[in-house]
């Protein structure tokens, strides 16, 4: 007995640590995405799980018929031991199809898939070979690793991190359901640009522990950016958690996420971490009231307006969230089109109608093509002693005419017709 509650204590002061797994882009001229995360299986097994993504813009795809465009990929994936010794060798041939030229031309919208295989603990190596069918061009990745020993005489045991989408589309794959969650796999580990939040799950393995505290941590530069407890009721002995914490407030730039997981005396009893990147977005999400009502100024309607303003800043986040997601044209694919366009809008008019005294985006020009997008045609007169320099946009689709001119010739060009604009302002 004496022992038992020994080894406990020590079980308690010496907490498991799941050391931090790298993911890794191809060499070549086609460039993908590796990454790979390991869970406990049973009979002391680990379920190795491999992710990979290619975006599209990098594949050969043929028209066939009037909306249609296929490619098809070559893959080869081999794993090999500390020995050298192969244990897994595949190849394998995978096709697909777009609807539209513009997705065929996307960086954003890409090929994942995850392949899983069950590995005792140990060192390994992973490496994979993708190769565009039409063009033959290739990449090849690795990954050295070593697999994680989940001891069943533990008091507790964690997963490695799987970073994952933080805003998942619909679910049509299974393998992407984890617990009854969405965790469709991130293997590029890039957030910030299009998503105020970074997504990532892990699993927790107990059999005497049903009530546990688990902090999660930010560090950039060594330096500790966020924090944030959470207190988890563990119902069986293994459970899956799906998290997202909020990086619009990042800089760019490559970051560590560590978990804690301890009692609720605060022993810690598990710590893991790994790495992820930020880019910082061209889009406000709440944070900041003044930059988040400048950026949609022009197309919120005034209810929207109102209620963004009594916010909180947590909850702007989540409406800035909902209120692009309701624009947003064609919602089964991953990119928002519409504020791609609001986006192209707002540098545009900043890089065009900027003056010494005024941001573009506040002129006359820079607000109605924010409204109204580009104009189908422009009319334009420069300086004269008859005339001042005026402008003229046509919106033939939409029935519109908008002058300008410049009342002073220092470029700043008044809007004529304004009720022209009312009028048509939701």
């Amino acid at each position: 007995m004496l022992k038992f509650y020994s080894v406990l204590i020590l079980l308690l002061f010496f907490p498991v640590i799941v050391l931090a797994n790298q993911n890794a882009i191809s060499e070549g001229n086609l460039h993908f995405y590796l990454d790979r995360c390991a869970f406990q299986e049973t009979n002391n097994q680990i379920l190795e799980e491999l992710y990979y993504e290619i975006t599209y813009d990098q594949l050969t795809f043929l028209k066939r018929g009037s909306d249609n465009y296929y490619a098809s990929l070559q893959l080869w994936l081999s794993l090999t031991d500390s020995k050298g010794d192969t244990l897994q060798y595949k190849h394998w041939q995978s096709a697909f199809q777009v609807h539209s030229i513009e997705e065929t031309k996307s960086d954003f919208l890409s090929i994942k898939n995850c392949i899983a295989f069950k590995i005792e603990p140990g060192n390994y190596n992973i490496t994979m070979k993708i190769q565009d069918s039409e063009s033959a061009n290739y990449g090849i990745a690795n990954l050295n690793f070593t697999a994680h020993n989940f001891a069943k005489e533990q008091i507790l045991d964690l997963s490695e991190i799987e970073f994952i989408l933080s805003d998942p589309q619909e679910i049509t794959n299974t393998n992407y359901v984890k617990f009854e969650q969405s965790v469709i796999p991130q293997p590029n580990r890039t957030y910030g640009k299009n998503s105020p939040y970074i997504g990532f799950y892990y699993e927790i393995y107990t059999t005497l522990l049903d009530t546990i505290l688990a902090t999660y941590e930010i560090f950039y530069e060594n330096e500790k950016i966020y924090q944030y407890s959470d207190t988890l009721e563990i119902i069986k002995n293994k459970a899956g958690y799906v998290k997202n914490l909020p990086v619009d407030f990042i800089n760019s730039g490559t970051h560590i996420l560590k978990i804690h997981l301890s009692t609720l005396s605060d022993s810690i009893l598990a710590i893991t971490e790994n790495n992820f990147k930020v880019k910082t977005s061209r889009i406000a999400w709440g944070r900041d009231y003044e930059k988040t009502r400048e950026q949609i100024l022009y197309i919120a309607n005034k209810n929207e307006l109102k209620k963004l303003k009594k916010m909180p800043d947590e909850e702007r986040i989540q409406f800035m969230i909902e209120f692009w997601k309701k624009r947003d044209p064609i919602p089964i694919t991953a990119i928002n089109e519409y504020l791609e366009e609001h986006l192209v809008r707002v540098e545009y008019a900043k890089s065009n109608f900027s003056s010494f005294s005024d941001d573009g985006w506040k002129t006359d020009r820079g607000r109605i093509l924010i409204k109204f997008g580009f104009p189908d045609d422009i009319e334009q007169s420069s300086f004269s002693m008859e005339a001042k320099p005026f402008e003229i946009w046509y919106y033939y689709s939409k029935g519109l005419c908008f002058n300008f001119i410049d009342e002073d010739g220092y470029g700043r060009y008044v809007l004529q017709n304004p009720d022209e604009e009312f009028r048509n302002t939701p």
